[in-house]
């Protein structure tokens, strides 16, 4: 299969819904092969049902991120069938809602430990890989919550926000030696994560008001940023955080 990821293996975390499953089926119809990572088996089962009706290549790997051992084993399981990594995209995250004083200590760090060490753990395993073979991309997710922050989500906005900071200062390590490391910051996409917030119409139109191009993201818009930064469409592109929000953080 031809495409912009012809012969690439790219690993996506949290691949089983949402902006993961996209990215994943963006790939995967660029002729990547795909790891589809994600700690619910059934779900990313239907992600590489959904690839293979399209004529992709793609594979199951169920991996808790927050769990470094995992990490280390589904990498380790992924060069094993696909002969290498080329690509990480990690997508994997939640959000765990709540102001800080009201925080408890096991939510605070359910949050951080998915959400950044998770990201941490990935980019580590696959590093060792890409350094020591002929390189790689890694595309972290974080949010414009880390830049724009909104109420209830202290944690998430720490933890996206520490996405930002390891992103760059590992851009900076790789940058000689053929890694690039770069970061999508999504603003308000669909997903069933964004709909269960609007179960009160206002707060949909209150969200969307905010949106200068007045509309919501699709996971399509995030996948096709992403495929830009897994290809060599952007190999002098390292150490940048893309907003992808309609415009929200321009006033």
């Amino acid at each position: 299969m031809g495409g912009r990821l012809a012969n690439k293996t790219a690993i996506v975390t949290g691949a089983g819904q949402g902006i993961g499953r996209e990215i994943a089926r963006v790939f995967a119809a660029e002729g990547a092969r795909v790891a589809v990572a994600d700690v619910a088996a059934e779900t990313a089962a239907e992600t590489v049902a959904s690839i293979a009706a399209e004529g992709g290549t793609a594979a199951v790997f169920v991996v808790d991120v927050s769990a470094p051992e995992h990490v280390d084993q589904m990498v380790a399981d992924v060069v094993a069938m696909f002969g290498g990594v080329d690509v990480l995209v990690n997508n994997a995250g939640t959000v765990v809602p709540g102001a800080a004083q009201e925080m408890t200590d096991d939510a605070w760090d359910r949050c951080v430990r998915i959400n950044l060490s998770g990201t941490f753990y990935c980019a580590r395993a696959v590093l060792r890989r890409m350094l020591a073979g002929a390189g790689g991309s890694i595309v972290n997710i974080s949010s414009s919550s880390a830049f724009h922050p909104v109420p209830q989500r202290a944690a998430y906005a720490a933890a996206k926000a520490g996405v930002y900071g390891f992103t760059r200062s590992v851009a900076l390590d790789c940058a000689s030696k053929h890694v690039r490391v770069n970061a999508i910051a999504p603003g308000a996409i669909l997903t069933p994560l964004l709909e269960a917030r609007f179960t009160d119409p206002s707060i949909r139109e209150e969200v969307l008001s905010r949106i200068p191009m007045g509309r919501f993201g699709r996971t399509a818009d995030i996948a096709r940023v992403a495929l830009f930064l897994a290809s060599s469409d952007s190999d002098y592109v390292t150490g940048q955080v893309i907003i992808v929000d309609g415009g929200a953080s321009i006033p």
